[in-house]
C-alpha cells in the first residue's frame, strides 16, 4: 500500500479589515493645511455598516488616512491589495491617491517608478491640474464613480514586499476653491499565495 503526496497552493487572506470593529491601529492627519476629516461613518459603506469617510474642504489641504502595518510572510507570492471606495471630487482639481510604505520607509505612489506594484483594476482616472493642489500633475482618482467600486493592486516585486511590513496611506488632496463631497474607503484586503504547511493567516475585522 502506497501513499501519494499532493502539493497545492491557496490564495490566503493575510489581513483584512471591514472596519466593523472600530479604527484601532488606524491614524489620520492633515499633512498640508489643517483640516483632518477622516472618521468612521455609517452614512455609506460597501459592506454593512461602517466605512472611513473624509469630505473635501474648499482649501489647499491634504488629508491622510494611515493603515496599520501588515506583516507579509516571506513565502508569499501573488500578493494582492484590494479595497472598495466611493468618491465624488471636483474633477482634476481635487483627488485621491494611494501610497505605500515598506518597513516604515519613505512613502511612494502605486504608480511610481520602482514601486514594484501595479493596478490590476480600478486605477487612477486622470491627473490633477489645479495650481493650488499640493499633488498637482499626479495621477489620481478624481471626478466621481458609480457607487462603491473595487481597486485591486498587484504587488509584483516579491523581493520588496515578501517578508516585510506594508503600510498604506490614502491621501485626499484639495485645492483652494469649491468643496468636494468626499471619499469613502471600505473592505481592505491583503491576500497572497502561501505554500502549504505554513502558519495560519491572521484576519482582522
Amino acid at each position: 500500500m502506497g501513499t501519494s503526496a499532493s502539493s497545492f497552493f491557496l490564495l490566503s487572506i493575510i489581513w483584512q479589515n471591514n472596519l466593523e470593529a472600530g479604527s484601532s491601529g488606524w491614524t489620520h492627519s492633515a499633512s498640508t493645511g489643517t483640516i483632518d476629516n477622516w472618521a468612521l461613518t455609517t452614512a455609506k459603506s460597501h459592506s454593512t455598516s461602517h466605512s472611513f469617510f473624509a469630505a473635501g474642504p474648499p482649501t489647499k489641504n491634504v488629508d491622510d488616512l494611515y493603515s496599520p502595518a501588515v506583516a507579509i510572510p516571506a513565502s508569499a507570492s501573488g500578493i494582492q491589495l484590494g479595497f472598495w471606495h466611493n468618491y465624488n471630487m471636483q474633477y482634476r482639481y481635487d483627488g485621491g491617491v494611494l501610497e505605500l510604505s515598506v518597513d516604515g520607509g519613505t512613502w511612494f505612489d502605486v504608480t511610481a517608478s520602482g514601486s514594484g506594484a501595479a493596478f490590476a483594476s480600478g486605477g487612477y482616472v486622470n491627473t490633477l491640474t489645479s495650481s493650488t493642489n499640493q499633488l498637482k500633475t499626479r495621477w489620481a482618482w478624481t471626478s466621481s464613480n458609480s457607487g462603491f467600486t473595487q481597486v485591486v493592486i498587484n504587488l509584483t516585486d516579491l523581493t520588496k514586499y515578501a517578508g516585510h511590513n506594508l503600510a498604506m496611506r490614502w491621501r485626499l488632496a484639495t485645492n483652494s476653491s469649491t468643496a468636494s463631497t468626499g471619499w469613502y474607503i471600505d473592505d481592505i484586503v491583503l491576500s497572497a499565495i502561501i505554500p502549504p504547511n505554513q502558519a495560519p493567516t491572521i484576519s482582522v475585522a
